[in-house]
């Protein structure tokens, strides 16, 4: 029995492979993973923004042969 100071993940007795296996096999997991890439493909974009901004045309005409 591990005693109470040690994590039962330090235990020699822990199966840390198929821990580590059944987490990323498991969908909720591979999920996070899926939303994590789309967080740091937001956090580029808005470091791009940041950093150049976005070009915006407030006054020209959308349709000018709507005129």
């Amino acid at each position: 029995m591990a005693n109470r100071d040690t994590s039962v993940f330090q235990s020699p007795d822990f199966p840390a492979f198929a821990f580590v296996h059944a987490c990323y096999a498991w969908n909720p997991m591979r999920n996070r993973e899926r939303i994590w890439g789309q967080a740091k493909q937001f956090e580029a974009l808005w470091k791009d923004f940041r950093l150049k901004g976005w070009e915006v045309n407030r006054f020209q005409l959308q349709n000018a042969q709507s005129i």
